[in-house]
């Protein structure tokens, strides 16, 4: 945790009221959309939502995409992330952070060149890096931050034309490998059930108990 001032404060005696409500319309706006989102699937989302993370949180993830579309399916990610991943935070360099969330990021910002190689501009992959509010990052952005991402590559930049401008950045094969390289084994046994994210209210996990069936 890092410390940060809130963009509001909760008042538990009127914040509760207010999560309660909230509570219920989520629940009428999933039960409503209940064949939707068991059709869902979340595999595939991001490279370590797989086995048991995916079975927790593949009913969050639908929720997100068939209530909220691609935005909030991209917010769920991003959540993903820095909650079912924050142990391994600490394990892992500046350098090895930055590649992995840029590997995170590449379906958002990837433009395929005519031969079928897709690439990603570092300034795009700044930009999106700096949307996860990774505190490693010490608040830098714009050139600063992408100053980073050169550093952190694991091949030197290219500069490709397409239609009529020149970007500079990185083919996402290379950063995808290098992210497999580096990148923590799996280990799912560690995860302890109070990290499901719906384990909420009973009514809510009831819901997410459907949906995941």
């Amino acid at each position: 945790m890092s410390p940060g001032k809130p963009r509001r404060y909760f008042d538990v005696r009127e914040s509760e009221a207010e999560a309660e409500a909230l509570g219920k319309a989520l629940g009428a706006a999933v039960t409503a959309r209940m064949d939707d989102l068991k059709d869902f699937r979340a595999l595939g989302l991001h490279p370590r939502l797989i086995t048991r993370r995916l079975e927790v949180w593949e009913p969050l993830f639908g929720v997100a995409w068939v209530l909220g579309g691609q935005r909030w399916l991209n917010k769920c990610r991003d959540a993903f992330t820095w909650i079912a991943l924050s142990a391994e935070q600490s394990a892992l360099t500046l350098r090895q952070q930055m590649i992995r969330d840029a590997d995170s990021v590449l379906s958002d910002i990837v433009i395929t060149l005519p031969g079928g190689r897709r690439f990603a501009g570092g300034l795009a992959i700044a930009d999106a890096v700096a949307e996860l509010g990774n505190p490693v990052y010490g608040g830098r952005e714009g050139l600063a931050l992408a100053r980073v991402v050169a550093q952190s590559m694991p091949a030197e930049p290219k500069q490709v034309r397409t239609g009529g401008s020149v970007i500079r950045g990185y083919y996402a094969d290379d950063i995808r490998r290098a992210w497999e390289a580096i990148r923590p084994a799996e280990d799912d046994a560690g995860i302890p059930e109070e990290e499901n994210p719906f384990a909420v209210t009973d009514s809510i996990a009831a819901l997410s108990e459907q949906v995941a069936g």
